[in-house]
């Protein structure tokens, strides 16, 4: 990323709000599904708290997360942040009890969600995911041999097989 100007971090700065606490981006926005402000940033789509960091500590080394210890996704006061490896942000995600389970879990908070045949995007049935794994498992055939065979992509015959979808049918 090229260096900033004065201008430029004067109007990143000029759309915070600074609480006692939290430093809030009340500029231009929009949310991600983890609740974080992305914002159009030297022609990037970044998460504005990414930025922060970078304006106040320079750029940000590869393989590392930009976390919050205030645990405020739209949070972009320096003192807030923190750099940890993915397994850290996780673990201190796990710690916090930020980890959705049980009652706070997505099958729960929205039930209108379907699965399986109920999903108005499902393009299979229960009885070809099932074909689907029992084929594999007999023959090893090729994910996108198989995936040609029931309209569906490579791709999506591996997240069958590893159970990432269509979990509800394992065991």
């Amino acid at each position: 990323m090229k260096p900033l100007t004065k201008d430029q971090m004067g109007v990143f700065w000029s759309r915070v709000n600074k609480t006692q606490t939290c430093w809030l981006w009340t500029g231009a926005r929009w949310l991600d599904q983890m609740r974080y402000a992305r914002i159009k940033f030297n022609g990037q789509d970044m998460k504005a708290h990414r930025v922060s960091w970078i304006m106040e500590n320079g750029e940000i080394p590869e393989g590392l997360c930009v976390c919050h210890h205030c645990d405020n996704p739209i949070c972009v006061r320096p003192e807030h942040l923190f750099l940890a490896t993915n397994a850290e942000n996780q673990y201190d995600c796990n710690l916090k009890g930020r980890r959705a389970r049980g009652e706070r879990h997505g099958s729960r908070s929205h039930p209108g969600l379907c699965r399986g045949t109920l999903n108005p995007s499902a393009k299979l049935t229960e009885n070809e995911v099932r074909q689907i794994r029992a084929v594999f498992a007999q023959y090893n055939i090729r994910k996108s041999d198989l995936g040609a065979i029931y309209g569906v992509t490579g791709a999506q015959v591996g997240h069958i097989l590893s159970g990432k979808t269509w979990k509800h049918l394992r065991g």
